[in-house]
């Protein structure tokens, strides 16, 4: 199976859980405003905004985006609802068609702003950074990392040491200048050209229709976003993981171990124990310790055996200490998985898409009314 393919089987893992919805729309589908079907969304009846929100083309759904907007008197919490069901919808239309998610995602981060800078809504102060992050999130999902970090940054300017926020920052950053180093699909690549045109929505100063390029950033960039991140909240392990893979390609090896390795023995996800040992055999790679590379790439298949960068990896450095069977077998192991999961490496630059799900249950709950 491709990259891509393994991507979308991740999305469509996360649909599933979202929530399978029908495909027939409704007679009077476009009847219905968006103010209508943001109400009925955050009074729980979600699946009949979501059938109801379905078929809208572009041009209806830029249009009711700014009707949304002039509406007076302004209601914030209701446009929250509405970023939050756009959100919904793209996430369960990610993985069949790209096109729907961009134009949800887009549609989200036009709304958000001046929802988060009306006064009058008590409970709107501490819901407005999780719903950037969920946007920066799902933009970062779906690769779009330009836009991901304009709405992450324009969360930053209204929160300014948010540690969630912060981490999404380093992550849009980290996979800018470093996206090579995750060999991502075609299709990626061309999704992060440095102008992205977008179904004419903008975020905050760009003309309409057009995407400010990212602006020029460094993996030093990114360090120091993750670290700050680190500083606000020590436990977040996902700015831990990162800010060592950072170090790794800024030729910090010896510090980039200390970090993977506290991920490794400390963290209960999964995912970031394999990431982290993955990082941490080639941090031993950069110091001239094939011994050292080939422990951490046997712990990295151990919590992961569908691994296949790991068992490349550990297949190289058995090769190197002159080990030709173990080595030979650990190449077999990489070429005959049977893959379920796929390898955590494939997602990386992805995000951390484990936070997607429940980030959106949570919002969904504390929705302001």
């Amino acid at each position: 199976m491709s990259f891509a393919g393994r991507a979308v089987t991740r999305v469509f893992s996360l649909a599933a859980a979202l929530g399978a919805l029908s495909l027939a729309p409704p007679a009077n589908a476009q009847e219905a405003t968006l103010a209508e079907l943001a109400d009925r969304y955050r009074r729980g009846d979600r699946d009949a905004a979501l059938r109801e929100i379905e078929p809208w083309t572009a041009e209806w759904t830029r249009r009711e985006v700014e009707n949304l907007l002039r509406r007076r008197p302004f209601d914030p919490a209701l446009t929250f609802a509405a970023v939050l069901l756009h959100v919904h919808r793209a996430l369960l239309c990610a993985a069949t068609d790209p096109e729907c998610s961009r134009l949800h995602l887009a549609a989200a981060a036009r709304l958000l702003p001046p929802a988060a800078d009306t006064p009058g809504c008590p409970d709107c102060a501490a819901f407005a950074p999780r719903l950037f992050l969920l946007v920066g999130l799902a933009l970062q999902a779906d690769l779009d990392v330009v836009t991901a970090h304009h709405v992450v940054r324009a969360g930053l300017q209204r929160f300014e040491e948010d540690p969630e926020l912060l981490t999404a920052l380093g992550i849009a950053l980290e996979t800018g200048p470093g996206m090579r180093q995750y060999d991502p699909p075609p299709d990626a690549m061309r999704r992060s050209s440095p102008i992205i045109v977008r179904p004419g929505f903008t975020v905050e100063g760009g003309s309409r229709g057009e995407w400010r390029p990212l602006p020029a950033s460094s993996l030093g960039d990114a360090e120091a976003a993750f670290r700050r991140a680190l500083a606000a909240d020590p436990g977040l392990s996902e700015a831990r993981l990162r800010l060592g893979r950072v170090r790794l390609l800024r030729g910090q090896a010896t510090e980039a171990l200390a970090e993977l390795q506290r991920v490794a023995r400390e963290d209960g996800s999964l995912r970031r124990q394999y990431l982290a040992r993955l990082f941490e055999a080639r941090a031993h790679e950069k110091r001239g310790d094939v011994e050292g590379a080939a422990r951490a790439y046997r712990a990295a298949v151990a919590v992961e055996p569908e691994g296949q960068s790991a068992w490349i990896g550990l297949g190289r450095a058995l090769d190197l200490l002159g080990r030709r069977e173990q080595a030979e077998e650990a190449f077999a192991a990489a070429l005959g998985l049977q893959r379920v999961r796929g390898d955590p490496w494939w997602t990386y630059p992805r995000g951390d898409l484990d936070r997607l799900e429940p980030l959106l249950a949570e919002l969904q709950r504390d929705l302001p009314r």
